[in-house]
């Protein structure tokens, strides 16, 4: 079990969770408020669209690079 922690896989889902966890949630808190302001929703919206797409766009490689350097380093931890 513990294998799979370790795998690139893993490390990759759970780097691009975070990444995407925290573009949505403004949207989130937004939704739970008792008092919906449907305006203002929308543009949160937009706005988690447009940080995801400009992941997808710009910045995948420099994602990429930032979990390859994770796995890089969490090697020469447990090398250590």
């Amino acid at each position: 079990m513990l294998g799979a922690f370790e795998s690139f896989d893993f490390v990759f889902d759970a780097h691009l969770m975070f990444v995407i966890l925290g573009y949505t949630n403004d949207l989130s808190m937004c939704l739970q408020r008792n008092e919906q302001d449907i305006i203002n929703t929308i543009s949160i919206v937009n706005l988690a669209k447009r940080r995801m797409q400009q992941l997808r766009l710009d910045g995948w490689d420099q994602f990429l690079q930032r979990v390859i350097s994770f796995c890089n380093n969490m090697i020469l931890k447990f090398l250590l």
